[in-house]
């Protein structure tokens, strides 16, 4: 039997099949392409996922280093004071009896220093451990400020009493904010204890407030020292240019204020300080306020 001799394909089948194949073939590079590109693309979130592990864990590092720093130099500098109250205190055991009225006057004066120096580091480290949680949980609720200003003035009555300082709340009982009770709380102690510290036996204390805008102004003025102009502007600028670590890191001045300033920042508000020497010290700082009264 002959065998069939193949049928040859005439023009129009030709193209046909041609087409066929040449779509076969590009949607088969096409598809390479794609699967090339999505390789791709997951190397690239692969690095950047990589690269952004290595860069928190590079700032987690930073954070710990730096509290352990603060905590590590503010317990060192505790020794200080301490050594110098039991100091002070033993040598008076021994001596006060023998000692006139000026300078047992004058060793109690060191011993109130000492302790108000010790005080203030305490405050310090309380602070900067307050910061670190905030820095965690920022927990603003709805409060009195008159309420809050009373309870700190009332803890800081001690201190008062000794200065024979006058501090009045000039807070207006219908005052509501809405921030962070614990940092607030923070502020006004730092602030009005600066005040009492840096001011004259017998001296002034004032809390006030008033409003500006959507924001409330609150104010802590004393009739103390003052600063002058020139530690006023260093002290200005290294509240707006400084971070914590490094304003303790110098000399420790202006920590406090550091610490207030970066709470007052977390409510969005701004911090200002006035001084004049002689005349006194104004330090404003702004928090949210609510709608309403109660």
């Amino acid at each position: 039997m002959r065998a069939e001799t193949p049928r040859k394909l005439n023009q129009t089948e030709k193209t046909r099949n041609e087409v066929i194949l040449q779509f076969l073939n590009n949607d088969s590079k096409q598809e390479k392409k794609s699967v090339e590109s999505k390789f791709r693309e997951l190397v690239m979130e692969n690095i950047q996922l990589r690269q952004q592990i290595r860069n928190r864990a590079f700032k987690t590092n930073e954070i710990l280093n730096h509290n352990h720093k603060i905590v590590s130099i503010i317990a060192h500098d505790l020794r200080s004071p301490y050594n110098t109250l039991l100091g002070t205190l033993d040598f008076l055991r021994k001596n006060s009896a023998s000692m006139n009225q000026e300078v047992l006057g004058s060793y109690i004066d060191l011993i109130i220093n000492t302790s108000n120096n010790a005080l203030e580091l305490l405050d310090s480290l309380l602070s900067w451990t307050t910061l670190n949680k905030s820095s965690k949980k920022f927990n603003p609720t709805l409060f009195n400020l008159q309420h809050l200003v009373t309870g700190v003035l009332q803890n800081l009555k001690p201190i008062t009493e000794i200065k024979e300082m006058n501090v009045v709340n000039k807070i207006p009982s219908h005052i509501v904010v809405i921030a962070d009770q614990n940092m607030l709380t923070t502020i006004i102690r730092n602030l009005v204890t600066n005040a009492i510290q840096y001011n004259h036996q017998g001296g002034k204390v004032v809390v006030s407030s008033n409003f500006n805008d959507d924001q409330l102004e609150v104010e802590v003025t004393d009739n103390g020292k003052g600063i002058d102009a020139e530690l006023l502007d260093m002290l200005t600028d290294k509240l707006n240019t400084e971070s914590v670590t490094a304003c303790y890191a110098d000399t420790k001045k202006g920590l406090g204020l550091m610490f207030c300033k970066e709470f007052v920042g977390m409510h969005g508000g701004d911090m200002q300080i006035e001084s004049k020497v002689n005349t006194g010290t104004t330090v404003r700082f702004s928090i949210p306020t609510a709608d309403y009264f109660i």
